[in-house]
């Protein structure tokens, strides 16, 4: 459940920055505000998990390319610098980033 609660706030955050709210949040979802409420307990908290998400999943999947010892170095470093992943909206997070 967190990893949607994660990925639909980082589409309401692309299109609204913070001022989305968490009423939008719980329609896209097909949920209550308080089955988010249940899983953060404030909006700042949400925000700041997904941020982590975002960052924890680049770790990962940074990680799973590095370690492919079959592909040639140089291909390897290649798509770890290409890694940066357009579907979190790392522009969006920056972009907002003083809000």
């Amino acid at each position: 459940m967190h990893k949607n609660i994660y990925l639909e706030t980082l589409k309401l955050f692309g299109n609204k920055g913070v001022r989305f709210t968490t009423e939008e949040l719980a329609r896209e979802l097909g949920t209550s505000k308080r089955t988010i409420y249940n899983c953060f307990t404030t909006k700042d908290e949400l925000i700041e998990k997904t941020i982590d998400f975002v960052f924890e999943e680049m770790y990962v999947s940074d990680t799973l390319i590095l370690e492919k010892k079959e592909v040639p170095i140089h291909t390897r470093l290649e798509l770890y610098f290409q890694n940066t992943p357009d579907a979190y909206s790392l522009s969006s997070l920056v972009q907002h980033m003083d809000d």
